[in-house]
């Protein structure tokens, strides 16, 4: 089952640019640009990390439980897509505040 919520997680360029596009609304013009670095250089390093941690995972549990290495690519896929459904609530919120005054 852990390969059938990561391959419904995922979604990956359809989380990358809704992440983006919210990002691009929570901050004004001048920071959007060091916002997007930051955001860059934090899927750089993880890209870095990710293969080594996922191996070390998969190797270590791979006699009990051969997908666990999935369980925390879920875990963190699940918590960027609360993430954003909480970000977009905070723009509509801020919008509505705007616009009603």
């Amino acid at each position: 089952w852990p390969v059938y919520l990561a391959a419904a997680l995922q979604l990956n360029s359809i989380t990358t640019v809704s992440i983006r596009s919210t990002l691009s609304k929570l901050f004004d013009g001048e920071e959007i640009g060091k916002v997007f670095a930051v955001l860059g250089i934090g899927q750089a390093v993880v890209a870095l990390f990710a293969h080594s941690l996922l191996g070390v995972i998969y190797k270590a549990w791979l006699s009990v439980y051969p997908t666990m290495y999935l369980v925390p690519v879920d875990v963190l896929l699940a918590v960027s897509f609360l993430a954003s459904i909480v970000s977009l609530v905070v723009v509509n919120r801020s919008t509505q505040r705007t616009t009603a005054f």
